[in-house]
């Protein structure tokens, strides 16, 4: 009998022990957490713009100017195909022949994307500006302006711009320049992270 209470009273405290560290391991789980809370910030947001068409761009536009007029701070990270919106010009001089041959097919500007879907020959573009100009939305430059505006912050990936041969003369005023450690910087104090 007395082998049985002292087995109980170890099994007392064998459980005393367990429920002490599972509690010491969920305060540890809950200042966690607190910690991450901390690193990120509510009102931040990030987008890559990897796509370069029309309807993906303005998508893109959307979300960000949305975001940064209920306070958010927003970046978009324009890369690879998403570098043709914000291009005003195509330069040709003091290239090799496959950049000057991108520089060439690449489109110069939001005026020129394509749509992703039925772009029949550039009929796509046209009949989505017709119908929102009749649903008084605004257009693919008014959506850049208007992020411009808002202080959406916009930058050009660096990196993309030298396998393209894109020169920062040939990208829109008022753009940041910068590689991957610059948007991670700014990804990982976002809640909210896009790829378009």
């Amino acid at each position: 009998m007395k082998q049985t209470s002292t087995d109980n009273a170890q099994s007392a405290s064998d459980a005393s022990c367990d429920m002490q560290s599972l509690l010491a391991q969920l305060r540890q789980c809950e200042q966690s957490v607190a910690d991450l809370k901390d690193m990120t910030d509510e009102d931040h947001m990030t987008i890559v713009v990897f796509s370069g068409d029309m309807d993906k761009v303005l998508a893109a536009l959307f979300l960000a100017t949305g975001a940064a007029s209920m306070g958010c701070e927003v970046s978009m990270y324009y890369t690879f195909w998403g570098l043709s919106a914000l291009r005003k010009k195509a330069v040709y001089r003091n290239k090799n022949l496959w950049h000057r041959m991108l520089a060439w097919m690449l489109p110069c500007g939001v005026g020129k994307l394509k749509t992703s879907k039925m772009h029949f020959g550039g009929i796509g573009p046209k009949l989505f500006n017709h119908l929102m100009k009749k649903q008084n939305v605004p257009d693919l430059k008014q959506m850049l302006e208007l992020a411009v505006e808002l202080d959406v912050k916009m930058t050009a990936c660096s990196t993309a711009m030298n396998i393209m041969g894109i020169g920062s003369d040939e990208l829109i005023d008022g753009l940041q320049i910068g590689g991957v450690a610059s948007y991670m910087q700014r990804a990982s104090q976002s809640r909210v992270n896009l790829f378009i």
